[in-house]
C-alpha cells in the first residue's frame, strides 16, 4: 500500500511493498516519480519492469500448476 502525504509543505511518500510488492511496484513508481519531479523517467522505468517480469510469467505461465516447485521468498531479508 502506498500513502502520500505532505509534511510541512514537503510531499512525502511512505511506501509498504510487503506481500503486494508485484502488485505496488508500478503505481508505486510513478508517485515517486512525481515527488522526485521524474514524471519522463518513472514511465521508462515502468515500462522495463513490466517488460522483465514478462520475461518470467511468460515462461511460468506455460507450466501446469501442480507441476511448478515451491518457492520460498523471505520478504523482510536483512
Amino acid at each position: 500500500m502506498t500513502f502520500i502525504t505532505n509534511v510541512g509543505g514537503v510531499a512525502a511518500k511512505i511506501d509498504e511493498n510487503d506481500r503486494y510488492a508485484t502488485e505496488n511496484t508500478v503505481p508505486s513508481r510513478l508517485i515517486l516519480g512525481r515527488l522526485l519531479g521524474q514524471e519522463q523517467g518513472a514511465p521508462e522505468f515502468v515500462d522495463f519492469y513490466i517488460a522483465e517480469m514478462r520475461k518470467v510469467t511468460n515462461v511460468v505461465d506455460q507450466i501446469p500448476a501442480e507441476d511448478r516447485p515451491m518457492v520460498g521468498v523471505e520478504n523482510a531479508a536483512g
